[in-house]
Order: structure tokens, then C-alpha cells, then sequence
């Protein structure tokens, strides 16, 4: 969360691929050291280590992806780079018990995954360079005026405030619904998700082509409302079958309305600007993750479960104002400076 925004200027299609290789050895030398490190000191470092590397390749990575996107096609490409990104939640879980004892421990997976990783090499110098659309932001002291520049357009901030409403929302169900079934008497309320995971990528796989055909705003704003209602029903749910289908419903909403909020800040934003504005939604999807849970245990603490989704769905019902002015401002297309 720290480190992405001032990296993000500096990580373009020209340079990505080289990034991409520098921060995976990093990553692959720090997942060895876990199981080295034996004080608090030692283990800080790796995860300094392991952050930092991490938080590059991340970024090395959306800004390449952003070089391979076709016009037009943004809203397929970046419903298919979400499902990968689901895909782990619903594939690892299962496996990394069966896994453990296999390899003996939680540490020798880490080495396991360092080795795993190692195939990224191989697989990034195989990939023939993208063709940059445009020039980034400059690297030289100018950077500074171009990233102004970015970020005086309005429909740019706009959607990044939606998406930090809508992960706002979301991480508090992520990290409390728990807590939640078992008060409804469900002894593993981790199936919401699972169920909920498997409704998204049905979505992205079903319906990717149509987010580039139809009005991707209007889409992303009955996406917002289907969510809005499906967190007032969750909190009025007593039973665990309309609990579980819940779950569903709002997979379905999330399958659409998270892979268009980075469709349309692509779309909208100035030919250089795209990598960094794709690597900004992600600084705001960091930041859901933050605020959520902060704000969520607030609620959570004072008023209960009921009232923390309640109000969720109600902040999104209320998000639906703004997605009226940013329909309209998004009808101009972006700038080609």
C-alpha cells in the first residue's frame, strides 16, 4: 500500500518485463528464508524482503498485461485476469493440508512454492514484447507534472473512489462472516465464498465478451445496486440455506462489477497513463482492504453483524449517485496526450 503509487509511475511496458524477473528472485529468495529466520529481527527482514519483492512483480505484471490488451477489449481481458486472480482462493485451500503432509510442514510448501515460481522465468522470456501504446510518464523531474496532469481528470478519481467504496464494503464480509454463520448456527460459513468464488468466474466466462459490447458504466452501475441488495439481504438472513444463496447472489454481482471498475479506468485514461491507473486501482483494492476491516470491526462492535452488512449495502445504494455523474462524464473518450 505504501510502496505501490511511487513505484507505479516508474513501471511500463518498456521496462515491466525486466522488473517482472528482478522481483520474482526476490520473492523466491524470501520464501526460502522463512524457515531460516529464527528471531523476530530475521523474520522482519524476510517479510520486508518478501514485501517489497512482492509489490514490484505485482506491478511489473499489470503494467505488462496492460501492453498485450487489443482495443476494445478491455473489459474481456480484465474479467479473464480476475478469474486468475480468484482461482488460488478456491484451488489452494483444499490442497494445502494434503500438501503439508506430504512435504512435511508449512515451510517446506514456502520451498515448494519458491520452486514453483522459479517457472516464471522460462515462461516471461518467452513472451515476445508488447507494443507500447504510448510513452509512460516521464522518469525524469517531470514525472511529477505528468502524474498531476493524470490525476486532474475527474473521471479517473471518481472511479478510483467507487472502487475504494466497493472493496470498502467487500473486505469486511472477507474477514467477519465467520463469525457471522456460526451466530446462524453454520458450522463452516467458509462455503459462502466458495460458492460466491465459483459464481464470479461463472460470470467472467459466460459474460466476458458482453462487458466490452454494452455500456460498461450502466453495466457497472446495476452491478453496484445488485450488490447494495444482496448485503441488506445477507442481513436479514436467519437460516443457512438463504445464507449460502446469498453467497451466490453476490458472486454474481462481484463477477461483474470488479473486473469493470479496472475496465473502465483503463478505458478512460490517456493512452500513457493506462499501466499506472490499472496499478492505482489495485493501491485503492489495498486500501478496501485496510479501511474495510477497520471500519467494519467499528461497526461490528458497536451495533453486530446485521447492522455492518446492512450499512454496506445501503454506503453502495448510495454509490449509485456518483456512477450517475460518472456515466455521464465517461461519454467523452480519453484524451490521446
Amino acid at each position: 500500500l505504501a510502496v505501490r503509487p511511487f513505484i507505479s509511475p516508474f513501471l511500463n511496458e518498456s521496462n515491466a518485463r525486466k522488473w517482472l524477473l528482478i522481483s520474482t528472485g526476490g520473492v523466491i529468495v524470501s520464501l526460502f528464508l522463512y524457515d531460516r529466520a529464527r528471531s523476530v529481527e530475521a523474520m522482519t527482514l524476510v517479510r520486508v524482503v518478501h514485501g517489497a519483492g512482492y509489490v514490484v512483480m505485482n506491478t511489473a505484471l499489470v503494467a505488462l498485461l496492460v501492453g498485450y490488451i487489443p482495443p476494445g477489449k478491455s473489459g474481456q481481458a480484465f474479467g479473464l485476469f480476475s478469474i486468475i486472480t480468484l482461482l488460488p482462493y478456491a484451488v489452494i485451500p483444499p490442497i494445502l493440508a494434503p500438501v503439508m503432509a506430504w512435504g512435511g510442514g508449512f515451510a517446506h510448501v514456502l520451498d515448494l512454492s519458491a520452486l514453483l515460481m522459479a517457472l516464471t522465468f522460462p515462461l516471461t522470456l518467452l513472451l515476445d514484447p508488447p507494443v507500447a501504446k504510448a510513452p509512460g510518464p516521464e522518469t525524469s523531474g517531470q514525472w511529477r507534472r505528468d502524474i498531476l496532469e493524470n490525476l486532474r481528470d475527474g473521471r479517473v478519481l471518481l472511479m478510483l473512489f467507487i472502487s475504494l467504496v466497493v472493496w470498502t464494503t467487500f473486505a469486511p464480509l472477507f474477514f467477519y462472516i465467520d463469525s457471522y454463520g456460526e451466530k446462524l448456527g453454520i458450522s463452516n460459513a467458509g462455503w459462502f465464498f466458495t460458492l460466491s468464488t465459483f459464481a464470479e468466474i461463472g460470470v467472467r466466462v459466460a459474460g466476458g465478451k458482453a462487458f466490452d459490447r454494452h455500456d460498461k458504466p450502466k453495466m457497472l452501475g446495476l452491478g453496484i445496486a445488485w450488490v447494495g441488495m444482496g448485503f441488506l439481504f445477507l442481513g436479514g438472513v436467519s437460516s443457512p440455506v438463504p445464507f449460502f444463496l446469498i453467497g451466490i447472489f453476490l458472486g454474481l454481482g462481484w463477477g461483474v462489477v470488479m473486473p469493470l471498475l479496472t475496465a473502465i479506468v483503463f478505458d478512460i485514461s490517456q493512452p500513457r497513463f493506462k499501466a499506472l491507473n490499472t496499478n492505482l486501482t489495485m493501491v485503492v483494492f489495498q486500501g478496501g482492504f485496510f479501511l474495510g476491516p477497520l471500519l467494519g470491526g467499528a461497526v461490528l462492535l458497536q451495533w453486530g453483524e446485521r447492522m455492518l452488512y446492512e450499512a454496506s449495502g445501503l454506503v453502495l445504494l448510495m454509490t449509485l449517485c456518483l456512477m450517475f455523474v460518472a456515466k455521464g462524464r465517461m461519454k467523452r473518450p480519453a484524451d490521446i496526450g
